[in-house]
């Protein structure tokens, strides 16, 4: 007798299921659901078009210099799929840290170019973790840091940037831009050790229309001094491993730089300085894979004391958040 086969309809809806709900949701490479999708593409043709599918769409994970350039080698392969929709020119999300200790990798630093063209129509969502801090401007001799910038540059249509570990230095003599404020249609960003007193900063935010959400973690200390363009928009900017009270939120600066009260402040404490890292990655992790991490509630719920919008007024603690010397340790996950 044949053995009972399940309909191909049931047998794709099982497919989907690996995928978290949200339409956010960015797997790494080694995440079991991902090599689960991988299966799913060695099993029959129509399994192989939506788990190659999904796997574009939610796991697009380049974690190393090899990776990449095996992929980018791949574009022009005899055996590459013809389907568009199946291709890597059509990735919408994408987690990319092909560097390794070091940026002073020109190789890497053109294929990272590369792909950006490549992926510029279409790419909605990047997150990048690479060390930006290994290589000074004056120290670039091969220019790595402008093939980098010339690829960035590409990426017009970027709606969500998240910059995991180090703020994206990429300065060069001719370009002083940060790169993430070149891109038109940014709404949702994310960055690590912001310079808050850097007046420039605040401008760039103002000049992004469409900016909804922005996430400063781990800031450095610093008084903002001076007033940005006119707002435009209502948006929120989220802080996170702070340890200093006044010096973050200028009170007395409040009415020249927001008169019609656009920006809503939510600042999080992180429990002790020995916890800020673990609590820091795997809040992270958690929230980049289920895709909330645009969620200010499950914020709060991991990250400690706080969350609260800001009261404004030149004597006002920040809401929800005690000093150092009160911070009680942050919840774990």
């Amino acid at each position: 007798m044949t053995p009972p086969r399940l309909p191909v309809e049931l047998i794709l809806q099982i497919v989907e299921s690996v995928i978290p709900d949200s339409p956010d949701a960015l797997l790494r490479r080694d995440d079991p659901r991902s090599r689960l999708l991988i299966a799913f593409t060695l099993v029959c043709r129509s399994t192989y078009r939506v788990a190659t599918r999904l796997l574009r769409k939610h796991s697009a994970s380049i974690e190393s210099s090899n990776q990449l350039r095996r992929m980018l080698l791949s574009l022009d392969g005899p055996h590459y799929s013809p389907d568009p929709a199946l291709s890597w020119k059509s990735i919408t999300s994408l987690y990319l840290a092909p560097f390794g200790n070091t940026l002073d990798d020109l190789p890497t630093a053109r294929w990272v170019n590369e792909l950006c063209h490549h992926t510029a129509d279409t790419l909605r969502r990047l997150v990048i973790d690479m060390p930006f801090s290994t290589l000074d401007r004056y120290d670039d001799h091969l220019n790595v840091r402008q093939v980098l910038r010339q690829g960035f540059e590409s990426l017009v249509n970027l709606e969500e940037f998240i910059c995991l570990s180090e703020y994206p230095q990429l300065s060069t003599s001719e370009a002083t831009t940060d790169i993430w404020a070149l891109w038109p249609n940014l709404k949702r960003l994310m960055l690590f050790h912001v310079p808050l007193a850097d007046h420039w900063l605040w401008w760039n935010i103002a000049r992004l229309r469409d900016l909804e959400f922005v996430w400063f973690m781990e800031p450095k200390p610093g008084v903002y001094a001076r007033c940005a363009p006119d707002l435009q928009k209502k948006f929120t900017v989220a802080v996170a491993g702070c340890w200093y009270t006044e010096d973050v939120y200028l009170m007395s600066k409040w009415e020249e730089l927001d008169p019609d009260e656009c920006m809503t402040f939510r600042f999080f404490s992180q429990g002790l300085p020995d916890d800020v890292g673990q609590i820091r990655k795997r809040w992270l992790t958690r929230n980049i894979e289920n895709g909330s991490l645009w969620d200010l509630d499950a914020a709060s719920r991991y990250m400690g004391n706080g969350g609260r919008a800001v009261a404004r007024g030149p004597s006002r603690e920040i809401g929800g958040w005690a000093p150092l010397s009160r911070c009680l340790p942050a919840q774990r996950v």
